[in-house]
């Protein structure tokens, strides 16, 4: 065996401490093992290989008796002051966590931090060597120095070992080395860093093990393979910390994870460009669909808008959903990103996950589902890379039974400054991290847009009086948020007629109508949308007649009566008065001039969004 190894020693002009590149990440408020999830997935998206798909392997195991007897003969040669490498191995239940891509182009690139690459590749001494070197490709989740620093967080002994395969000079070639950190210290002559490798070293640098004996080192510590043409890059995590969870319960986490953070990935399901496979001793972990973990598909819902829209404009939305530009609201006009919402029925779900958390226990880990079992009012913010930022946390529906998901995407040509406004775990825009001033107005100006859209049709807008009747398109306002969350605020409802057909003028004068309160009931696929209207007739009017009408909504100005065939009226009444209802439309009429409520039940199918119009006849009324 040829390896040896290397200790970093400080350069003259100064250097990272190994504490300092340990810490690259700061304190993310995500479970380490998420993090782990979004970066390494994320570096494989990003050394994709254009035309295929990118498959993403996790896998738990104990370490055999092969590979124990290889670690112990490396090992034992090893000093890192701060760690006992040795002791590690002693431990039966040792436990190793391999992430492998393939469908990626590796590593490649010249081994060594100095040496300049003609073809400006410089993935191997980004990822084993430099520290928050940025990642220039368009549409990049961000940097391998930042990312790769979780692979240390996670392993309690702070080590990795790194196998890859990419074209270098032409030729294929596989790559391995150890890398782990320890404490800084000195030998009385010289300052070392704390950062240790093992594989070859010139002149006191690290160059790593190639061909042969890589592919046989790497075999023999029970890594994946590379077959035939493949390429590709092993990352496997020695005594990684699964907190205080079992093996089974950290797996469970990480498919969680998975679903939650990467679902964009694999919302086109078996057709998307890249494939998930979690493997526990060798044996298969499945990942739960993203309709079994509601509301994901509501997200996967309004992602479907965006990425339609951008390929066929002006083609359909889901019934009841929105698509808007943000950035039209801005000085010059900006079409920065699409905001897309889709407003839905609460839905009831009580599924368990075997995770390790325990709401009753203050020191378990929390549960991977990033978002509350209730009510969801929360806004996906993506970039290009897909990778879900955050779910960021709205206005709630007034009416406890009502919910929506809504999906923010930046457009390309903006994905640079939104980029810059994340941290090192990139789960946040943070506008001040952007030292441009007119990008850093950009991101801002933009989470403002998106906050006053989102609040504009969902924070409640009850009118306190009204004078007149209730046009179509205020009812429609008014209970934008109450009516399975529809904002209209176009004309609604088609031009109301006579019963000879032409258009009838409003009198100057009319009944006061004011919206009172609503609520909505489900039973399997029907729902029962109920309003209260609070009406006052002129004084001395004997019979004030009421029109009334319901409709599916399309989008924000536009709705139809036959696109849903459970729509009905089923009642209409007040005190002291009659009511007709033909299917979608009815007259309410009361008798005398005394203030009263009308309540009006429609029932409709649980995926469509209804608005109102309540209106005072004209010409009917005496």
């Amino acid at each position: 065996m040829t390896g040896a190894w290397v200790q970093e020693r400080y350069s003259p002009s100064g250097g990272l401490a190994a504490d300092g590149f340990y810490k690259l990440l700061g304190r993310p408020s995500l479970d380490p093992l998420t993090v782990l999830v979004r970066e390494t997935a994320q570096n494989s998206w990003d050394a994709r290989i254009e035309g295929q798909a990118v498959e993403y392997t996790l896998a738990l195991s104990s370490i055999g008796d092969v590979a124990r007897r290889k670690f112990s003969e490396i090992f034992s040669k090893a000093n890192v002051p701060g760690l006992d490498l040795v002791s590690w191995l002693a431990d039966s239940g040792s436990l190793s966590l391999e992430i492998s891509d393939r469908g990626t182009r590796g590593l490649g690139g010249p081994p060594q931090a100095d040496l300049a690459s003609p073809e400006e590749v410089y993935d191997w001494v980004d990822f084993v060597l430099n520290v928050g070197k940025p990642n220039t490709q368009a549409g990049s989740g961000g940097t391998y120095g930042f990312g790769k620093t979780i692979s240390y967080v996670v392993s309690r002994i702070n080590s990795i070992v790194v196998h890859s395969k990419s074209l270098v000079d032409g030729c294929a070639v596989e790559r391995l080395i150890f890398a782990t950190i320890g404490d800084q210290f000195n030998d009385s002559r010289v300052n070392f860093t704390g950062r240790h490798w093992w594989g070859h070293s010139i002149v006191g640098n690290p160059l790593p093990i190639e061909g042969a004996e890589a592919r046989d080192i790497a075999y023999q510590l029970g890594m994946m393979p590379f077959d035939g043409d493949e390429f590709g890059t092993n990352i496997l995590i020695l005594a990684p910390d699964l907190g205080t969870r079992s093996p089974g319960q950290a797996m469970n986490f990480i498919a969680e994870s998975i679903l939650w953070h990467l679902w964009p990935k694999f919302a086109d399901g078996a057709s998307s460009a890249m494939q998930f496979s979690l493997l526990l001793e060798g044996r298969r972990v499945s990942i739960p669909k993203i309709e079994d973990r509601p509301p994901l598909d509501r997200f996967r819902n309004a992602y479907a808008m965006i990425r339609d829209q951008s390929t066929s404009p002006g083609g359909e939305v889901v019934l009841g959903g929105t698509l808007d530009v943000v950035g039209r609201r801005q000085r010059p006009k900006l079409n920065i990103g699409d905001l897309a919402v889709v407003p839905y029925v609460r839905q009831y779900h009580d599924y368990k996950v075997d995770d390790g958390s325990n709401p009753s226990d203050p020191n378990a880990p929390l549960p991977a589902r990033p978002l509350p079992l209730g009510a969801v009012n929360h806004v996906v913010l993506l970039r290009s890379p897909d990778l879900v930022v955050e779910y960021s946390a709205g206005p709630v529906a007034p009416d406890p039974d009502l919910q929506w998901a809504a999906v923010f995407k930046v457009r390309d040509e903006y994905d640079s400054v939104f980029a810059a406004a994340e941290p090192p775990t990139h789960d946040a825009w943070i506008p001040d991290y952007v030292t441009k001033t007119s990008d850093r107005g950009i991101v801002r100006k933009s989470l403002r847009d998106i906050h006053q859209s989102i609040s504009s049709r969902w924070n409640p807008l009850v009118p306190e009086e009204a004078s007149g009747g209730l046009s179509t398109a205020e009812v429609a306002i008014s209970l934008s948020s109450l009516v399975l969350g529809l904002a209209a605020s176009g004309p609604g409802m088609p031009e109301r007629r006579g019963r000879n057909g032409k258009s009838r003028a409003r009198r100057p004068s009319s009944p006061e109508i004011a919206y009172e309160k609503s609520e909505i009931t489900v039973e399997g696929d029907v729902v029962m949308s109920t309003v209260i209207f609070r009406i006052v007739p002129l004084k001395d009017r004997a019979v004030t007649n009421i029109d009334i009408a319901v409709g599916v909504a399309l989008d924000d100005s536009s709705i139809a009566h036959d696109l849903d065939p459970a729509l009905s009226l089923v009642h209409v009444s007040a005190p002291d008065a009659t009511a007709e209802i033909k299917s979608a439309a009815g007259t309410l009429t009361l008798t005398g001039d005394a203030e009263r409520l009308a309540k009006i039940s429609a029932k409709h199918s649980s995926w469509s969004s209804i608005v109102w119009s309540v209106e005072p006849s004209v010409g009917l009324d005496s």
